[in-house]
């Protein structure tokens, strides 16, 4: 007797055919077996001739289906084109008497995959030709090419497979074991843009300066899927940017710090940022592709603003602060008085970022003895304070965020840091109070009409300042 996995996976395999198996080998042996045992049994009997009907009929429909599989049924030649750049179009030629259905696939690497189905009446003669129209998605459909497909005798059952070689612009056939060149024919030989020729991949595909160089053209089409409406598309072209780590990064920081870029490009490059393990970006991204990243914490965008904050946590650190730091302390003279809302941006970018470092040295301060962990907060965030002179006087309100995170250090050395007795040290709360009084002050003053975003901030500070407590 077998198993019952053996019966799961043949179903599995077999489908509704592997009833008939069932039947015919387990249940019509079962059946004769009890009758045998008991031919005076008239439900034997009866469940005996019931496993004979059900063989018979579960015959007839399956030999029915496969006749309509296999007999009736339109000739199908299928097969697939491989490596076809992202913005073509597979489609057939309207005069044929072939239908030709096509479902595109997953890209990779700026190139798309098609399945293909060619449907006909009658199984196309050996010889005979399959006309494939494949033209660009954006411009007409007669400025594209046709590709003969001649067909062989093993095409209706081995399929047939269609290579795009893109170094070598042309077309492969791959029937069974042979791959031979395909025939290609343009459509409007009067343009000589309309093909599929060395000189158009190039023009179409690329964003950035002509360079015939692999990487470049790599960048531009990862640019292109960076940009598709098609979610999964975005999603490896964002992968892929990440694996190529070092070798993406002018291209990252030319996305970043090109106020042109589009949100799905910004976005897309931001995230394979942070999917890239430890790099170097201090070295890598100028400093208004860091303060775009920074200041899009602030989003309103959620996608955005969720990335730029987890590049924050995971990348952020002091070479970069001290980059950002080194372009207000010695900016170019142009942009402090023509661009002054730019030093503003890149000021922010650097209160933000010494914060974070600041409050991550904050929650490294457990026990007494992590002082050194308490002096490094506090450096970073009295440098967040000061960064301030360098914004515009309605903007410097919002610099009080550091305050805030410099008095919650003091609170938690005033809780952490206790006497002999296991009381608080007054002198640390006093300490704590007065900096969130300095803080309350700095974020309730006016400023050009604004107020401090984080009401519940200057709350939770007047709550000290009363209670002594957070």
């Amino acid at each position: 007797m077998k198993e019952a996995s053996f019966w799961s996976h043949l179903l599995y395999d077999l489908g509704p055919f592997a009833l008939i198996v069932f039947f015919a080998l387990v249940t019509l042996p079962i059946s004769r077996r009890e009758l045998a045992n008991r031919p005076s049994s008239r439900v034997h009997e009866t469940i005996y001739s019931v496993n004979w009907m059900f063989v018979f009929i579960l015959g007839v429909v399956l030999t029915a289906v496969w006749i309509y599989l296999h007999v009736w049924r339109a000739a199908e030649l299928h097969g697939e084109i491989r490596n076809l750049p992202d913005r073509f179009v597979v489609s057939n030629d309207k005069d044929s008497q072939i239908d030709l259905f096509t479902q595109r696939r997953d890209s990779k690497h700026g190139l798309t995959f098609y399945n293909w189905l060619a449907l006909s009446t009658h199984p196309l003669e050996v010889g005979s030709t399959v006309p494939i129209v494949i033209y660009d998605g954006t411009n007409d459909k007669a400025s594209g090419s046709e590709l003969k497909l001649i067909v062989q005798k093993v095409s209706y059952d081995q399929g047939v497979i269609i290579e795009y070689h893109p170094q070598k612009h042309k077309f492969s056939l791959l029937q069974g074991d042979k791959s031979t060149d395909l025939e290609v024919e343009n459509l409007d030989s009067s343009d000589s843009t309309s093909n599929l020729g060395p000189d158009y991949f190039p023009r179409q595909f690329s964003i950035l300066p002509i360079v015939h160089a692999e990487p470049q053209q790599d960048m531009a089409t990862i640019s292109v899927r960076l940009d598709s409406p098609d979610p999964i598309t975005r999603r490896d072209a964002r992968h892929e940017l990440a694996q190529n780590e070092s070798a993406s990064l002018s291209f990252i920081d030319s996305v970043l710090s090109d106020p042109t870029s589009t949100y799905r490009l910004k976005l897309g490059v931001i995230v394979a940022l942070n999917l890239m393990p430890a790099v170097p970006l201090e070295a890598s991204l100028s400093v208004p592709s860091l303060v775009f990243i920074l200041r899009s914490i602030g989003s309103e965008d959620s996608n955005l603003r969720n990335e730029a904050r987890k590049f924050l946590q995971k990348k952020g650190n002091p070479a970069i602060e001290k980059k950002i730091r080194a372009s207000l302390e010695s900016p170019d003279p142009s942009t402090k008085q023509v661009f002054p809302q730019q030093r503003t941006d890149t000021a922010l970018a650097d209160m933000d970022l010494l914060y974070n470092l600041g409050i991550s040295e904050k929650d490294l301060y457990r026990t007494p003895k992590d002082q050194a962990h308490i002096a490094v907060a506090i450096d970073d965030f009295a440098a967040a304070w000061g960064v301030r002179k360098y914004a515009t006087e309605s903007s410097r309100i919002y610099f009080a965020k550091a305050l805030y995170g410099w008095a919650l250090t003091l609170a938690d050395r005033s809780v952490v840091d206790q006497d002999s007795n296991g009381r608080k040290k007054p002198e640390l709360t006093a300490a704590a109070q007065e900096k969130f009084k300095e803080f309350v002050q700095a974020a309730e003053t006016p400023a050009g009409g604004r107020s401090y975003p984080a009401q519940d901030q200057i709350a939770q500070a007047k709550r000290f300042l009363t209670t002594g407590s957070l």
